[in-house]
């Protein structure tokens, strides 16, 4: 592999063996591009459509226009991105172009791109025709769509029958239907089914007809099978033919044009697709990618991308401008039938021999959807403008699908299968081509016929002979209803005659009329004077209404005041009780509590008093074991008196001392014990009567608990009076105003009637 030194000094040969006084593209210029350019701008990677490895591709320039103008390197934008006078430098990456490179592409641009050593300067090819078109002319045209203008319709060629029409389009503006036939191309208009135009192609058999995206042109793709090729195409309103490309050695079979109009798309039995620059009327690439006859081409409406499909099935998708492969789309298994673009460009539909459709979206290049849509084969497929879809096959009908592949409507009862289908501009309306040559165009959604074309036109001769018979036929029947009329017109003449009498009549009870006015002029001013009284009369009328009005209005004025302040004191009430209400609610709230509280402390007193019970009979327990003691100490005392007098009377004293002491400790303990039990009685005591009074109370507590439901209840009814008061002066009030509504309907009642 070469290095960068080797390549340095390669680079440095070659501007030695240069001619720096008079470089030519050759020997002097293209070592420079493949060194420095050429691995991005060759014929297999044309970045931004541009190629520079043949001087030919050099001036024809790339997508963003020329990069050389002869002697006027200042202008070139090849030398002054090189030169990094212009943005983005070129090359981008790697080493930059020597000033001795830079110079020799200066010099030879300056000289007028000389070729060769022994060669002339180079000039762009003119345009043989421009119909290369701005931004601003894409798509819809502006103002009304382009139509034929007196155009020529006697036929080119008549015979015995219709042919089956082997190509046919509707124009994507304008209601115009493009149909082919031998030697010629039918234009009806898909509304009226008048015929519009008749165009001669002499070439033979049109395969393929193309609308151009604004509607201007029409292209027409055929010749004759095995000895010639050629696409025409014709201006659409003055039916001047514009363009004959194509000297192909066989029929062509498909064609399209890009938006634009710069480039045209041709391919045929050759297997290879040829793209035309329009400007010079040369092949700008071809493609040989197809392994069978290419049967359809069809570029986006957007003009990015190109379709196409074989005999076999395949079908490629390519980038217009360069011819370099986009996407290889396999899913067919016949030949390709037809292809069409949705109106953005971004989904494509393909229909095939083998009965199937299939959409593809082109960010990943996958299939969105395929069905079997006509057993047998699928001879014509499109969207229209909404994404929806007309089909027709060799199954003898024509089917209207949504854009998911839902079947709207089935139009059958073809006699033969329907080679050809076509949406109106509008999508509102169909048009079906049958192989017997029967061309009929229906209503999509209800499939009704509207009516038919014909293939095969006759002479304007025997056209005029036809619109002759009917207009003779027509005549003979205004005669006919002339006939039928005659007794009405004599009837309408008698009529007029009395209307004629009944004026006369009129006009003589006129004069009557005025000479009776003329006697009536004192009745007429006895009534002009009595218009007059009449006017005062009801002059005083409204003075009296307007007062009377202005009385009862301070009346009513009054009556509302008195009852909006009867109704601040009655609100003042209702919030009296209302709060009295509120304050028996709190202690009936308490009393509740209480109550919901007293079995607690019921049960807590009766804890209580058992407990002080229980001591209690401790108690008696214990002052009854005190009193035996004390029986018992006494009995021990008179034993001891007894002792003492016979006895020993210092030890009897001592006894009787210790004696004495217990007696008086039971005596005290006794008296502490009888005390304390005492005190326990008490408590018990206490404990009933805190138990009896607590019982006591629970007894009374229902009572207490009506009462205040009672006295609360009365609180409401007092409310609800209230509220009645109210809606009684508001009855009164309503009452007034209806008294008030009776005065003014009593004035205007005794008001005189004129």
């Amino acid at each position: 592999m070469p290095t960068f030194s080797s390549l340095t000094f390669l680079a440095s040969l070659l501007v030695l063996s240069a001619s720096p006084e008079r470089p030519n593209f050759q020997d002097d210029i293209l070592p420079i591009l493949d060194q420095s350019c050429n691995s991005c701008h060759n014929p297999e990677k044309a970045k931004g459509s541009l190629i520079l490895s043949s001087i030919n591709d050099v001036i024809n320039g790339g997508g963003s226009g020329d990069v050389v103008v002869p002697k006027n390197s200042n202008n070139s934008s090849l030398y002054l991105l090189a030169s990094h006078q212009k943005e983005p430098h070129m090359p981008p990456r790697g080493q930059a172009i020597d000033d001795e490179q830079l110079k020799l592409i200066k010099t030879w641009i300056d000289q007028g791109l000389l070729p060769t050593a022994s060669g002339k300067p180079m000039k762009k090819k003119a345009p043989t025709i421009a119909l290369e078109l701005k931004t601003n002319d894409l798509g819809k045209p502006k103002g009304p769509p382009p139509m034929p203008r007196s155009l020529n319709l006697e036929p080119f060629l008549i015979t015995e029958r219709g042919f089956t029409p082997s190509a046919m389009e509707t124009a994507p503006w304008s209601p115009l239907i493009a149909i082919a036939c031998p030697k010629q191309i039918l234009i009806y208009h898909t509304e009226t089914l008048e015929l519009q135009a008749i165009l001669p192609y002499p070439e033979g058999f049109a395969e393929s007809l193309a609308f151009s995206k604004n509607g201007s042109l029409l292209l027409a793709s055929g010749g004759k099978g095995g000895k010639s090729g050629q696409v025409v195409a014709w201006d659409i309103q003055s039916g001047r033919r514009m363009i004959t490309l194509g000297q192909e050695k066989d029929s062509i079979l498909t064609t399209d044009i890009n938006p634009d109009q710069s480039l045209i798309a041709i391919g045929g039995t050759s297997k290879i697709v040829k793209v035309f620059d329009l400007g010079s009327g040369e092949v700008l690439y071809d493609i040989s990618k197809h392994s069978e006859w290419v049967t359809q081409v069809a570029i986006s409406p957007d003009g990015i991308l190109m379709a196409t499909g074989d005999r076999n099935g395949g079908l490629h998708i390519w980038e217009v401008e360069t011819g370099n492969p986009f996407y290889t789309l396999s899913g067919h298994q016949a030949e390709i039938t037809d292809l069409s673009w949705r109106s953005d460009g971004n989904i494509l539909l393909s229909s095939s021999e083998d009965g199937t459709l299939h959409t593809w979206e082109m960010i990943s290049g996958k299939k969105i959807k395929d069905w079997e849509a006509h057993p047998g084969g699928v001879l014509s497929a499109h969207f229209d403008k909404k994404a929806n879809i007309i089909s027709s096959g060799r199954d003898k009908r024509v089917v209207y699908w949504d854009n998911n592949g839902k079947e709207i409507t089935t139009i059958s009862g073809f006699k033969d299968i329907v080679t050809e289908s076509r949406f109106s501009q509008d999508g509102q309306r169909i048009v079906a081509a049958e192989w017997t040559g029967n061309i009929t165009v229906w209503n999509p959604l209800d499939g009704k016929q509207y009516g038919s074309l014909q293939s095969n036109p006759p002479s304007i001769k025997k056209r005029i002979r036809a619109y002759e018979l009917k207009l003779s036929q027509v005549q003979q029947r205004i005669i006919s209803e002339r006939n039928k009329i005659s007794p009405l017109l004599d009837s309408t003449q008698q009529i007029e005659s009395q209307v004629t009498q009944f004026h006369q009549k009129k006009e003589s009870l006129g004069k009557g009329v005025d000479s009776r006015k003329e006697n009536a002029i004192p009745s007429v001013t006895l009534l002009q004077k009595a218009e007059v009284e009449s006017q005062s009369l009801l002059y005083d009328i409204k003075k009296w209404k307007a007062e009377k009005i202005n009385t009862q209005r301070h009346k009513v004025l009054a009556t509302k005041h008195e009852i909006k302040n009867r109704i601040k004191i009655e609100n003042r009430q209702l919030a009296d009780l209302e709060n009295t209400y509120n304050l028996a609610l709190q202690v009936l709230d308490q009393k509740a509590e209480q109550l919901f509280n007293l079995p607690n402390n019921i049960t807590k007193a009766r804890e209580e008093t058992v407990a002080k019970q229980a001591i209690h009979q401790e108690s008696i327990i214990r002052e009854k074991e005190l009193e035996k003691k004390l029986a018992n100490t006494l009995q021990i005392i008179e034993q001891t008196e007894g002792l003492n007098k016979g006895g020993n009377k210092e030890g009897l004293a001592n006894t009787l001392h210790n004696l004495n002491q217990k007696i008086s400790n039971f005596t005290s303990n006794l008296k502490s014990q009888k005390e304390q039990t005492r005190l326990t009685s008490t408590d018990h005591k206490q404990a009933q009567e805190t138990l009896h009074g607590l019982i006591g109370q629970k007894g009374k507590l229902p009572a207490i608990i009506k009462d205040k439901k009672i006295r609360t209840q009365s609180a409401l009814t007092s409310i609800n009076q209230i509220h009645e008061e109210i809606s009684k002066l508001q009855k009164m009030e309503q009452e007034k105003h209806k008294q008030a509504q009776a005065l003014l309907e009593d004035y205007e009642q005794a008001l005189p009637k004129r």
